[in-house]
């Protein structure tokens, strides 16, 4: 990790929140390439501090994003259908029922045929997205290397039919 991101204090070592760790920063292109995404045509939701994408929307004004909305609002904000390819790191502390809320608001402005990509704990997959018969499906599982990012779990990579 980078001067930037962690900083030590006596024995504690504290990281910069609202943002990947390196070694995530760099795989998440990876993933661009492999799906032939051009990064410009990302919008990153729940963004964060992270540069990453075209458009950048988080429903914290502090972390400057180009959007200023929370998740439920977006299908009324930008209409559906609008947005090419999404990326979101999810909040991870949602309640199971509002899930399923998230779900169909990130499938509604996602246009047709663009990819869903999401950091979480639990799949988002709702009624319109590719499943485990559809070749675009994929999970990533983030293997724990000395318990560096205990907590990113998965990248769930969905399309949208």
């Amino acid at each position: 990790m980078n001067d930037k991101k962690q900083i030590k204090f006596g024995r504690f070592a504290f990281e910069k929140c609202f943002v990947f760790p390196d070694d995530v920063e760099k795989f998440i292109p990876y993933l661009f390439l492999r799906l032939k995404i051009i990064e410009r045509s990302i919008c990153h939701i729940c963004c964060g501090e992270s540069k990453i994408g075209g458009f950048r929307i988080d429903k914290e004004p502090s972390m400057k994003p180009d959007l200023v909305a929370d998740v439920l609002d977006l299908p009324t904000i930008l209409g559906c259908n609008t947005q090419k390819h999404i990326l979101i790191d999810i909040p991870w502390v949602i309640d199971y029922n509002s899930r399923r809320k998230f779900a169909y608001a990130l499938r509604d402005i996602l246009k047709p045929n663009g990819y869903l990509i999401i950091n979480a704990p639990y799949s988002l997959w709702c009624k319109g997205l590719s499943w485990y018969d559809s070749p675009d499906f994929e999970v990533w599982k983030v293997i724990q290397n000395f318990n560096s990012y205990r907590d990113l779990v998965d990248f769930w990579v969905f399309k949208k039919l």
